[in-house]
């Protein structure tokens, strides 16, 4: 079992904790990495980064997949889909980007770019079906969307500050 970290130093740190010691050492990005997440089967690693974009790692082979370019912004968030079909990037700064865009885990093809938010994007979060992706913002909102027609269906509203992280119970 793979456990991973990422750094300002640029790297990405697979372990194994059973062992407690260092697996590989990932390097690709530019700039800060600041978030991963693996895929469902555990195969991918999905890293977002400060230099706009996502690397997708092949774990086993601990290389680089593929690097999805499209973002003009740090990228905050990014996770995988239920399914691993999808993955989602959320980006954003001053008055620049502040989108999610969906890309095809598989082809890295971009799907769909999300856009509402008026600030950055901190977090992005597919709920267990798959079906709604939420997202949180430095303009004090999460927003929920329809994976499947890229539609806003809701806008919470009600922090008085910028909205770091969001998540969906199991149910």
């Amino acid at each position: 079992q793979a456990r991973v970290c990422t750094s300002v130093d640029k790297t990405v740190w697979l372990w194994d904790l059973q062992r407690g010691k260092k697996k590989a050492v990932l390097k690709g990005h530019q700039d800060f990495v600041n978030d991963c997440a693996f895929s469902p089967d555990g195969r991918l690693l999905a890293t977002a980064s400060n230099d706009r974009s996502v690397i997708i790692w092949d774990v086993h082979r601990k290389r680089k997949k593929r690097t999805l370019i499209g973002h003009t912004k740090e990228i905050w968030s990014c996770a995988f889909s239920p399914d691993g079909q999808l993955i989602a990037s959320a980006s954003g700064d001053i008055g620049k980007d502040n989108v999610i865009r969906l890309w095809d885990a598989g082809t890295g093809q971009e799907q769909a770019v999300l856009s509402g938010h008026t600030a950055g994007v901190q977090c992005c979060v597919f709920s267990p079906d798959g079906s709604t992706l939420a997202s949180a913002s430095d303009d004090g909102t999460v927003r929920i969307w329809d994976v499947h027609t890229g539609e806003e269906k809701a806008i919470l509203r009600g922090h008085t500050s910028d909205v770091k992280s969001c998540a969906f119970s199991p149910d």
